[in-house]
């Protein structure tokens, strides 16, 4: 996304031929799987978070709530993970 020194507006800036320079930021894509993947770390590293000292057992195949999905870079690696995923996003057509 070019942002011309200027923010993104929402959701002017994800609709329409907007939505596909997003789809295809190789940038953006790298930010979301980057915080994907610390995200994942701090849930499942026994040294950053104790699952068991606040009584969640993660199971076999936990499933996580992505809210603003987007077009969901992340959904790739949770899966890969073995997360299963519900992805929600306030844009009907992205």
């Amino acid at each position: 996304m070019v942002r011309k020194n200027r923010l993104p507006k929402f959701p002017e800036d994800y609709l329409n031929d907007k939505a596909e320079e997003y789809d295809s930021s190789k940038w953006m894509e790298q930010n979301q799987k980057r915080s994907t993947l610390y995200s994942l770390q701090y849930l499942i590293d026994e040294k950053l978070n104790d699952m068991n000292d606040i009584g969640v057992e993660m199971g076999a195949s936990p499933l996580l709530l992505d809210l603003g999905c987007g077009t969901e870079f992340s959904s790739e690696l949770l899966m890969e993970n073995g997360f299963r995923e519900i992805g929600i996003d306030i844009l009907l057509d992205i």
